[in-house]
């Protein structure tokens, strides 16, 4: 055979899968991280229809639960937003499903 046979292309820098593969571990990394920075529990408060409410809210891993006295409880993935701010979302959530029952 000749020293000169064909060869498999070089490649000059990673292959696309490679790639991709090496941006979806920064970015699990990245919210990983971000989820460990929180901290794990805490309590807001809301205004709704004139009076405040208050309910717990607790972190774990990436799911986050929010519990009120005066109506139940509800989970959701944590994803891109403090867990204040999303707990504060689910509190007047339930909230507002508790007012269409007719508890609130």
């Amino acid at each position: 055979m000749d020293s000169r046979a064909w060869m498999p292309p070089r490649h000059l820098g990673p292959n696309r899968t490679t790639a991709r593969r090496a941006d979806r571990l920064v970015d699990v990394t990245e919210r990983l991280a971000r989820c460990l920075s929180y901290k794990n529990q805490g309590s807001v408060t809301v205004e709704f229809d004139g009076k405040s409410y208050n309910g717990d809210w607790e972190l774990d891993g990436s799911l986050l639960e929010v519990t009120s006295f005066e109506c139940g409880s509800n989970s959701t993935q944590l994803g891109n937003m403090q867990p204040e701010t999303l707990a504060k979302m689910l509190l007047r959530e339930l909230l507002q499903e508790s007012r269409a029952k007719k508890l609130v």
